[in-house]
């Protein structure tokens, strides 16, 4: 699906970017029309326009990872963002791969709906930088103040969303790489422990079982891990635990997540990934963006799945609450 090999660049936190391959200089060239100098300040080149937001986001939120698409003169991108290493340092590496689209998987209804969502992030950008900036002049008005700060969040909460929704409609391409599954698994528990304590939820993890290296997407496959996990932290009742174990056969490693939470009915349990606010999965929680959010990226975790050839099941867990076990080939090549 992938036109051509990825190309990378090093962008400076303050607003230039300082190195680039031959690959990103052509994709810059192409969407502004104009000749790639370095230093570049991006504030300054069209491209600023779709890549500035995604970066300021990363910066605010400090966040070390971000995975996301672009959509740039009807072309589509994925877009990585990864921190190189702690704050001092201010780089950010950005990773460009050109996404083909194929008939099968795009209609071009997709491609309408995923323009529609771009431009949508696009308002809601400017949006929070009106709210940022009459937060800056109610400095001393505390209950305006307060009133900029619900809009802001309300703001990234829709951004976030949109993210999602586009990350569900846009093709999907795999970067496989040999991975242990085991330490991801491990990796994203203990991101999950947090969230786990706030629930007064223990998260039981037995790795006995240890899958073999495995070529996976590791980005897209700990976003799947996440979202089951922590379905199953919020539907779980406080003071009991969440279980996960893995296990290895002739064809699949298999993790299962096991939450105390309640049953649900087997005609229900077909229905458990599908994106809706009567998702089966979603039973037991309440707040309705988290409800929104989990939806989506529970669409997303299984789709994330099937494209690396496995499959999700749903089934009664033995602690009274649901299994979900995630299947996926170890012999793939």
């Amino acid at each position: 699906m992938m036109n051509e090999s990825s190309a990378t660049a090093l962008y400076e936190t303050e607003g230039r970017l300082v190195a680039c391959d031959a690959g990103f200089i052509e994709m810059l060239s192409e969407w502004g029309s104009q000749r790639v100098t370095l230093p570049l300040n991006l504030a300054a080149h069209p491209t600023g326009t779709v890549l500035l937001p995604l970066l300021s986001e990363m910066t605010a939120s400090d966040c070390q990872e971000l995975d996301g698409s672009l959509i740039v003169s009807g072309k589509q991108y994925r877009i990585q963002l990864r921190r190189l290493s702690n704050q001092e340092t201010q780089f950010i590496l950005i990773n460009l791969s050109r996404l083909a689209v194929e008939s099968k998987e795009s209609s071009e209804s997709d491609l309408r709906a995923l323009h529609l969502i771009h431009d949508f992030k696009n308002q809601l950008g400017g949006l929070k930088l009106y709210a940022a900036y009459l937060k800056k002049r109610m400095v001393n008005d505390a209950e305006g103040s307060e009133v900029c700060e619900k809009i802001i969040h309300g703001l990234n909460a829709m951004a976030e969303r949109s993210r999602l929704v586009t990350r569900l409609v846009q093709p999907m391409v795999l970067s496989l790489v040999e991975t242990n599954l085991s330490a991801m698994l491990d990796e994203v528990v203990q991101g999950l422990n947090p969230q786990a304590q706030e629930q007064d939820v223990q998260i039981s993890l037995d790795l006995s079982a240890e899958p073999p290296l495995m070529k996976l997407d590791g980005i897209l496959l700990r976003d799947a891990l996440q979202a089951v996990i922590r379905r199953a932290i919020y539907v779980t009742e406080a003071g009991k635990r969440v279980m996960i174990t893995s296990s290895v056969n002739i064809h699949d490693a298999v993790i299962e997540v096991q939450d105390a939470g309640p049953r649900i009915a087997a005609e229900r349990q077909k229905r458990f990934f599908d994106l809706g606010r009567s998702a089966a999965s979603l039973d037991g929680i309440e707040a309705q963006p988290l409800r929104d959010e989990m939806a989506i990226k529970m669409a997303l975790a299984r789709r994330i799945v099937e494209q690396h050839g496995g499959y999700l099941r749903v089934n009664d867990a033995a602690m009274g609450g649901t299994s979900v076990q995630i299947h996926l080939p170890h012999s793939r090549s």
